[in-house]
């Protein structure tokens, strides 16, 4: 749980944020050379800054609360309630946690994503 955090902070959230700025230089660029043509031009491109925005926006409250569930967890001395709380609690928040950057995984060029994709750890 507190890896899924760390690599969500630290390396999924930047490289979306990179992605997300070249896609941004692209439809500037081409609203420079084409005009109002950009907008129909560029639609790909808009609809996927949109996604990247929104499961960026999620990401950062869902790691915060797996945190919090992972400290409430941990706050708890008896270690069946603790095992428990794990797998409900924390499990189903990085469980929430990992949809949305499954899905910035795949939306995220391969030449910007930090990581190996799952389809890099699947056939290489």
């Amino acid at each position: 749980a507190r890896i899924l955090g760390d690599m969500c902070l630290n390396h999924v959230i930047p490289a979306a944020v990179k992605y997300q700025n070249i896609l941004i230089e692209n439809v500037r660029g081409m609203k420079e050379i084409f005009g109002e043509e950009y907008k129909s031009l560029c639609r790909s491109e808009i609809d996927t800054l949109r996604k990247i925005s929104l499961y960026i926006n999620n990401v950062s409250p869902d790691v915060n609360a797996l945190v919090e569930a992972r400290k409430k967890a941990n706050k708890v001395d008896d270690i069946s309630l603790r095992a428990k709380m794990y797998s409900h609690d924390v499990k189903d928040m990085m469980e929430k946690v990992r949809v949305n950057a499954d899905n910035l995984e795949m939306l995220i060029d391969d030449e910007v994503w930090p990581l190996p994709k799952y389809r890099e750890l699947l056939f290489f």
